[in-house]
C-alpha cells in the first residue's frame, strides 16, 4: 500500500520525491494545482508516467479555473494551440528543426504586453520577452524532428514563472548527435556544458547564445532558474555573477525542462 501523501511544496520536494522514486518507495502524491508554483508542478507532472511505473500515484485537484485549464494540459501533454490570459497561459510547441513558429512569436509578444499591464517594468518586460522566446526557438531548433513541447507562464503581482519543456532527443543525446567525438558525455557535464559554458550542440561559430540570454536576465533580475534533462539537473538562484550552481544526480527525465522565475521591484 502507499504511504501518506507527499505534500509538494518546491524543487526540494521534488528532488525528495525522486530520491524516494530511486529507492523503490511508494508514495502517493496529491497535487492542488492552486497551491503550487508553475515550475515545480510542471516538472512532476511531466515526470508523472515514469513514476507510476514504480507506484507513484499523482492526483491532479483543482477548481476548474484558469491555471488549472494550463496545469491539466502540462498533465495531458495533449495538443494546446495557444491560450494568453492575464495571470496564465501556454502553446504547444513542434520540433521541426526551424525557428519558432509565427503564433509562438505572437504567443511571446502577447504574454509580454500583458505583463506590462500587470506592472512589469518596461526593461523587465524586454528581458522576460527575450528570454521566453529563446527557450521556445530552443525547443524548436533542438528538440529533434517531431518531438513536442509546451511553454507555460503564470504572472502574479511582481513576478512571473516560465516553463519550457519538450519529450525530445534530451541533452545529451543532442549534443553525441552533432559532435559524434563527445560519445559517452554524461548528463551533468552536458548540462554544464549548455547552461553555464554556452557551449552549442552545433560547432557553428555564433551558436550557443541561448542560455547566455538566460543568465544574463538571471544577474538583471531577482530570478531562479532550473534545468532538467536526461538523470541532471542544474540550477542557479539570485541576482549575483558568484551564485552557486548547483547540479544534482536524478531519475530519467525524457526531454528538457526549464523553470525559470523572474522578479521586480514595483
Amino acid at each position: 500500500m502507499p504511504n501518506e501523501p507527499s505534500v509538494l511544496s518546491g524543487f526540494d520536494a521534488v528532488d525528495d520525491l525522486s530520491a524516494s522514486f530511486e529507492a523503490g518507495v511508494h508514495k502517493r502524491l496529491d497535487i492542488n494545482s492552486s497551491d503550487l508554483a508553475l515550475g515545480p508542478l510542471a516538472e512532476v507532472l511531466i515526470l508523472r508516467r515514469a513514476w507510476r511505473l514504480t507506484g507513484f500515484d499523482v492526483r491532479l485537484k483543482g477548481d476548474g479555473d484558469a491555471r488549472h485549464a494550463v496545469v491539466s494540459e502540462v498533465y495531458k501533454r495533449t495538443k494546446v494551440e495557444g491560450s494568453v490570459g492575464p495571470e496564465v497561459g501556454a502553446i504547444q510547441i513542434i520540433g521541426d528543426g526551424e525557428q519558432m513558429s509565427l503564433a509562438a512569436h505572437e504567443f511571446v509578444a502577447a504574454s509580454g504586453r500583458l505583463a506590462k499591464e500587470a506592472g512589469m517594468p518596461v526593461e523587465a518586460s524586454r528581458i522576460f520577452k527575450g528570454v521566453f522566446g529563446e527557450l521556445i526557438d530552443n525547443v524548436s531548433q533542438h528538440a529533434g524532428i517531431g518531438a513536442k513541447g509546451l511553454a507555460a507562464y503564470e504572472l502574479k503581482a511582481n513576478n512571473i514563472s516560465l516553463v519550457v519543456a519538450d519529450s525530445g532527443q534530451g541533452v545529451v543525446q543532442g549534443y553525441v548527435e552533432s559532435q559524434p567525438e563527445l560519445a559517452g558525455l554524461g548528463a551533468m557535464d552536458a548540462l554544464e556544458r549548455a547552461v553555464q559554458q554556452h557551449k552549442s550542440r552545433f560547432k557553428e561559430p555564433g551558436r550557443g547564445t541561448g542560455f547566455s540570454t538566460v543568465l544574463r536576465a538571471t544577474r538583471a533580475m531577482d530570478a531562479a532558474l532550473r534545468v532538467r534533462s536526461d538523470d541532471a539537473s542544474i540550477e542557479i538562484e539570485g541576482p549575483s555573477d558568484s551564485a552557486t550552481w548547483y547540479v544534482r544526480d536524478q531519475p530519467m527525465l525524457r526531454g528538457f525542462v526549464v523553470s525559470l522565475r523572474l522578479s521586480w521591484q514595483r
